[in-house]
């Protein structure tokens, strides 16, 4: 039997303790870290699934921070719309207060609040969050609307929407103010009124007569045009009525009263001794009473409607350029109100610039 020196037990002794040391070492690292391994190549045959796991754990993580990004710009879009919707209720109660107030001021006050309210509305449309605009479509570095002044007055080279209406109004009523018509005789006691060649002013809808001895023919032709043939002296109290298509899409009527009085009342025309002085009379009051009530008479009232220059707007896969608000150049009309992050498609309408001229 062999026996071993005591240098080899004490080295195998010494070798024994430096990797139980290691061992420690290593088991304490793991229990500060919580990693098993601080290399890949420690995991032995598990390093394929934990490389595997971290890559989805990562997209988790990014998930996660996408999610809390995107809901936080969902509940400020939502209390934006929250506040649009509080804002068109205090606008309608404005509208209705003001209805019943008599002396005028409350039509002041509800133009105020629709004002205010207008600026405020278009700043919950450039709501941000940092820097991102969360109603500009895919252009989130620019404005989702103009602002209030550069909509209602221009910004110097694009016209504003107070332009727009001004200038649509010149056209509709033309250079005489009588809503583009030409009223004239025709014959010693007749009466003409016709439409002019242009899709401005207004239009002849119908017209009848309870006059004595008065034939009304039209509107007929194109453009209309209706007469008034006077061949006897009317009654007092008989009337003319001419319908007319406004502008704004919707139709009044104007009656015109004989009368013995001179000079002749609102909408009167005063009967002559003869048809053709009748016939005189009944053309200076319709000239007057075409023209008088259109400013501001709210039966030639003009409105902003679908029959004015419109934006229609639409998302599409190209949005992200922001349109203009206004164009200045009227060969076609401007736009009202854009909004960025959708692309504009401009409804043709005729050149009201060369119709002011003509």
């Amino acid at each position: 039997m062999s026996v071993s020196s005591i240098g080899a037990q004490s080295q195998m002794t010494i070798q024994q303790l430096v990797q139980m040391r290691a061992q420690f070492d290593d088991l304490q690292r793991q229990l500060s870290t919580g990693q098993k391994s601080a290399t890949y190549a420690g995991l032995g045959i598990d390093r394929g699934v934990t490389v595997s796991l971290n890559s989805q754990l990562s997209a988790i993580s990014s998930f996660d921070g996408t999610i809390d990004n995107v809901m936080a710009r969902t509940n400020l879009m939502n209390t934006a719309l929250g506040n649009m919707i509080d804002i068109t209720s205090t606008v309608k109660s404005a509208m209705v207060q003001a209805n019943g107030v008599s002396n005028g001021s409350g039509a002041a006050v509800a133009q105020q609040t629709a004002q205010s309210s207008l600026d405020q509305l278009l700043a919950l449309l450039n709501t941000q969050a940092g820097d991102r605009y969360l109603f500009s479509g895919r252009a989130t570095d620019t404005p989702a609307v103009e602002t209030l002044d550069h909509i209602l007055n221009g910004d110097g080279t694009r016209a504003g929407l107070k332009q727009l209406i001004s200038e649509r109004n010149q056209a509709d009523l033309g250079i005489d103010g009588l809503g583009r018509l030409t009223i004239s005789a025709s014959g010693p006691s007749t009466v003409q009124v016709d439409e002019q060649a242009t899709s401005f002013g207004f239009k002849l809808a119908s017209a009848t007569s309870t006059v004595t001895g008065a034939t009304v023919t039209g509107p007929a032709g194109s453009p209309a045009s209706v007469s008034v043939a006077f061949s006897a002296v009317p009654n007092p109290g008989e009337t003319v009525t001419m319908r007319f298509n406004l502008p704004d899409g919707t139709s009044q009527n104007l009656t015109l009263t004989a009368t013995t009085n001179s000079p002749p009342g609102a909408n009167e025309f005063t009967i002559g001794a003869t048809a053709s002085q009748t016939a005189a009379n009944f053309q200076t009051t319709l000239e007057r009473s075409g023209r008088h009530p259109l400013q501001p008479h709210p039966r030639l009232r003009h409105r902003v409607t679908s029959s004015m220059p419109t934006l229609v707007t639409h998302r599409s896969a190209s949005a992200g350029r922001r349109p203009s608000l206004v164009r200045p150049v009227w060969c076609q009309a401007p736009p009202l109100i854009l909004l960025s992050g959708t692309r504009a498609k401009q409804v043709p309408t005729p050149r009201v610039r060369q119709r002011l001229r003509e």
